[in-house]
């Protein structure tokens, strides 16, 4: 006889099967129906962020346009400048710019990639760059740096970084529009690898225009430079 244990696991499985099923289901019926739509991001949520998950859906039609996300409360973004001279704040900083360097290199190819690169704590506790944080639920996602740009007359976006468990949630554009809309008035650049298309479409997606290409480090990276004028 099974155990009370092994029919309530089994009855999770059977609905998890049937979700997964539904939503294959969902997505090829609204693709076969002039649909031509397409997965745009999922969610997890619950208690322990591991149960439950949606689909948000948008015509392919809409690809160039900027989409609004129907996420559950759970998942409201929260964007807040971050006081990074706290040891705590600039500790969760250096982790996210840890797991974001591993991704970036693996994306790219860099197969030397040197941990010794990534800021320390200390350093970001010591930085003069002004740091936007990105949150869910109080947990910090996603961080972008603002500081100068060693050509003058602009600022620098520097650094741009998401956990990779909370990708393709709209925390990067987010990030992005919240930091274009403080600086009004002013110039913005980016440096963006050659080969992260991703980020380049972001970026473009806001106006940011290329306008100068060089070769980074030993590996001799493609880079680009883009920028644009808030008004």
């Amino acid at each position: 006889m099974r155990s009370l244990a092994d029919l309530a696991f089994s009855a999770v499985c059977a609905c998890l099967m049937a979700t997964l099923a539904f939503e294959a289901f969902f997505v090829k019926t609204c693709r076969d129906h002039g649909g031509a739509f397409e997965p745009l991001a999922t969610c997890r949520v619950g208690p322990n962020a591991n149960m439950d998950f949606y689909f948000v859906l948008r015509p392919a039609a809409m690809a160039g346009a900027t989409p609004h996300l129907q996420r559950p409360a759970g998942c409201m973004i929260d964007l807040q400048p971050l006081e990074t001279g706290n040891a705590s704040v600039a500790q969760e900083v250096q982790e996210i710019f840890a797991l974001a360097y591993w991704q970036e290199a693996a994306a790219i190819g860099i197969s030397d990639a040197d941990a010794s690169t990534i800021r320390g704590v200390e350093d970001i506790m010591n930085s003069a760059e002004f740091h936007l944080g990105a949150r869910i639920r109080g947990e910090l996602v996603g961080v972008l740096t603002i500081g100068p740009d060693a050509e003058g007359n602009q600022v620098a976006l520097t650094a741009l970084v998401v956990h990779p468990a909370h990708q393709r949630l709209g925390v990067a554009r987010s990030l992005v529009q919240e930091a274009l809309a403080r600086g009004r008035g002013f110039v913005f650049s980016v440096i963006a690898s050659a080969d992260n298309l991703p980020a380049l479409s972001l970026y473009k997606s806001f106006g940011f225009e290329p306008y100068r290409e060089g070769l980074m480090g030993q590996a001799q990276l493609p880079m680009v430079k883009l920028r644009t004028h808030v008004s």
